[in-house]
């Protein structure tokens, strides 16, 4: 056995408290961003021209109205 003062234990148990959470988070950050279902991402916008409001899939900052074919950008919350 070989003898280890208080200052070095602490840091070793330290350094392996947060190796642990890191791993922790990366686990469940990875998890969540897989079982994330993508497609329900939708962007809504507004038409200026015949005021109809209407969505479209993914993120986008502008799109094409399906109605006039006026270009919108995306309402902001």
């Amino acid at each position: 056995m070989f003898a280890v003062d208080l200052v070095t234990f602490s840091a070793i148990l330290l350094f392996g408290i947060f190796v642990f959470a890191g791993v922790v988070r990366w686990y469940y950050d990875r998890r969540d961003r897989l079982l994330v279902d993508h497609r329900r991402y939708r962007t809504v916008f507004y038409c200026i021209r015949c005021g109809k409001i209407y969505s479209r899939a993914r993120r986008r900052e502008v799109s094409v109205c399906p109605h006039c074919g006026l270009e919108n950008t995306r309402m902001k919350f």
